[in-house]
């Protein structure tokens, strides 16, 4: 099934910042994170600090389980000034 993945911040400098993936039906979130490191293994330590959304709610578990074409959005952590 094919998703979208949108990212922002510090990822942009390892992805771009709306990338299409092909994943297995009904893949857990934690597939789209696998998926993003087999792209940019450079990536990793970041992405296991990464907030992350689903067609705009905020998913707190990473067995959430992905449907065709949802958009997930992977937000790195940030502060303000």
């Amino acid at each position: 099934m094919k998703i979208s993945v949108n990212t922002f911040g510090q990822l942009t400098d390892f992805f771009e910042p709306k990338l299409s993936l092909e994943i297995n039906e009904n893949a857990p979130i934690g597939e789209v994170f696998e998926k993003l490191v087999e792209i940019n293994p450079q990536s990793k330590t970041l992405l296991e600090n990464c907030r992350i959304a689903v067609d705009d709610n905020i998913i707190h578990e990473k067995e959430f389980n992905l449907k065709n074409n949802q958009e997930v959005f992977i937000m790195p952590p940030f502060s303000g000034g």
